[in-house]
């Protein structure tokens, strides 16, 4: 899979928002009640990729508007039946809970990318709901989910080890998997920006060198940011060099 560094329907500040597709471009618009709903949503959530006929589910018009009910009903709807939904973003979804996880984790079983940015009331439990069924999945984005742990993390890394890259800015993670490293061999972009990390684990040595990792704002002391921001050489460094004392 081709690496997507960034969220594709992510606006990119740190509201939470989600960008404009290029299909809608209202923002925020009504759903529940709307008698125009059938078709907006054909046009501007539901999005099949004419190469190869997968769906992607983008709800960047709707954002608050959308609750656990709206996400049932579009998974309900007759236009995805037999179909493969590979990418879903629900950015900027406020209202939607660990349910719509559960709805997104019974019908989805082949994900590629899923944007959760700014998913404030979905918890661990959602997270790992999604992943559970979706053990190949590419990219996942789950900042300012902050009612994720690092249970969330550990979820992650543990049940998808096909993953490429984590967008997790602002969740408050305390601590990563000592084994991250070994065992995602294909990461090629970490983000954990302002987050409560203090060390890292020893396993970041055998880090890809292609993979890119952003870590400022995290009161970083092992090892410290400064070391950080040089690079793997200095990381390998200064990891080797607390291993001959002994740390």
């Amino acid at each position: 899979m081709t690496p997507v560094l960034v969220d594709p329907f992510e606006q990119g500040d740190d509201s939470g928002s989600i960008r404009d597709s290029g299909e809608g471009g209202e923002g925020d618009k009504n759903i529940n009640g709307d008698e125009s709903f059938d078709e907006e949503w054909q046009m501007n959530i539901i999005q099949e990729r004419k190469e190869d006929g997968t769906i992607g589910l983008d709800f960047d018009n709707y954002q608050s508007r959308v609750d656990d009910c709206t996400v049932r009903k579009i998974f309900n709807q007759e236009t995805l039946k037999g179909k493969k939904v590979t990418r879903i973003a629900l950015g900027g979804c406020i209202n939607i809970t660990d349910i719509t996880a559960d709805i997104i984790s019974t019908h989805c079983n082949s994900l590629e990318i899923v944007g959760l940015r700014g998913c404030h009331n979905l918890t661990d439990a959602g997270i790992a709901a999604i992943i559970s069924n979706n053990s190949q999945l590419g990219v996942i984005i789950i900042s300012y989910c902050f009612r994720a742990t690092n249970e969330s993390i550990n979820a992650v890394v543990s049940g998808c080890p096909r993953i490429e890259e984590i967008v997790a800015i602002g969740v408050g993670f305390t601590s990563l998997p000592e084994d991250m490293f070994d065992i995602l061999p294909r990461l090629v972009y970490l983000n954990l920006s302002k987050n409560k990390i203090s060390r890292l684990p020893k396993s970041i040595i055998r880090m890809s060198n292609e993979c890119h990792i952003f870590l400022s704002g995290n009161p970083l002391k092992y090892p410290p940011l400064e070391t950080v921001e040089q690079g793997m050489g200095a990381i390998t460094s200064y990891f080797k060099h607390h291993r001959q004392l002994g740390v």
